[in-house]
């Protein structure tokens, strides 16, 4: 990220925007801990964080539909089958940074 930054002629960054999907396997509180450690001393040091959570999209293996979901009710709407594929959601993706 850094040296994006600097690439862009940013000096400092004053925020991130993740998007950090249902089953990324991404714990936010472990994320802005070890982020908080790395980034000492670095254009980073004092960025904000927004995070974005996109919809969870899966895709029943049995009736061929995709359909959006929550970690709550993973099965099909349709055929009500629990054997499905991630489309979306496993996802950790730098959305943008703010900075001068």
């Amino acid at each position: 990220m850094e040296n994006a930054a600097r690439e862009n002629g940013l000096s400092s960054i004053a925020k991130i925007v993740l998007e950090i999907g249902q089953f990324s396997g991404v714990e936010v509180g472990a994320l802005e801990f070890a982020f908080s450690v790395l980034t000492r001393g670095t254009i980073l040091e004092d960025a904000e964080f927004e995070y974005l959570t996109p919809p969870l999209l899966l895709y029943c293996e049995d009736c061929e539909t995709e359909y959006l979901s929550d970690r709550e009710d993973l099965c099909c709407p349709i055929c009500e089958d629990s054997k499905f594929r991630i489309v979306r959601g496993q996802e950790l993706l730098i959305k943008s940074l703010v900075g001068e």
